[in-house]
């Protein structure tokens, strides 16, 4: 879809580039998804980054502030992995590996997790 939307949209001097982040630590992400503690997720997600260490938000931010500037004016239809080198490395898709291998008990869990610290149930789809 974004190359398509940068072919077409191009004449009009829209640009549509997309940024692919790899494990960037955050509430949502990493205090929700699994019933480990958050700084124990980080640990294991690290592990999965070449680099040897998690994004920043405001790496995230510094990229994207590029990417909507004028010093990448001629950046159309691009695709950014931004994930130190994740992609990689079992082509990057170990990282949510684990949730496909949880059990209802620890769905459970989450969803419990997740009300305690927002007062919200999960959606239900």
């Amino acid at each position: 879809m974004t190359r398509s939307l940068a072919s077409e949209w191009a004449k009009y001097g829209m640009r549509f580039n997309v940024i692919a982040p790899g494990p960037i630590p955050t509430e949502g992400a990493f205090s929700r998804l699994s019933t480990a503690a958050p700084e124990d997720m980080e640990a294991v997600a690290a592990q999965t980054v070449p680099v040897g260490r998690l994004g920043k938000p405001e790496e995230l931010a510094n990229l994207a502030a590029y990417i909507c500037s004028d010093y990448s004016s001629w950046l159309n239809g691009a695709i950014i992995d931004f994930d130190g080198g994740q992609q990689f490395l079992n082509h990057g898709s170990s990282f949510g590996s684990h949730l496909h291998e949880m059990s209802s008990e620890d769905w459970e869990q989450i969803e419990s997790n997740i009300r305690q610290r927002t007062g919200k149930a999960k959606s239900k789809m």
